[in-house]
């Protein structure tokens, strides 16, 4: 993994915060050959696993950033609202 390139990619989310007055996604992906994603899934619950055979690929972010909810009969119209809003 970069670490100045990890690091640029935190300032440029900050930098766009603190001009758009509100939070924004910083995302990041490094290969990880040796580690056993499912496992670390398992093991913390909170975060995203998905596998495909075909490229062999997984796909694995741990945490939550930003949680989007809503309820009522307008609550795909409320989330839809929420996750443009990002």
């Amino acid at each position: 993994m970069n670490l100045d390139a990890l690091l640029k990619v935190f300032q440029t989310a900050h930098q766009r915060a603190v001009a758009y007055q509100r939070p924004v996604i910083a995302v990041s992906s490094h290969p990880a050959p040796t580690l056993e994603a499912l496992a670390l899934y398992e093991a913390h619950r909170q975060g995203f696993f998905w596998r495909a055979h075909s490229p062999d690929l997984t796909l694995f972010g741990l945490g939550c950033a930003w949680q989007i909810e809503a309820s009522g009969p307008q609550r795909m119209l409320d989330v839809d609202r929420q996750w443009f809003a990002l």
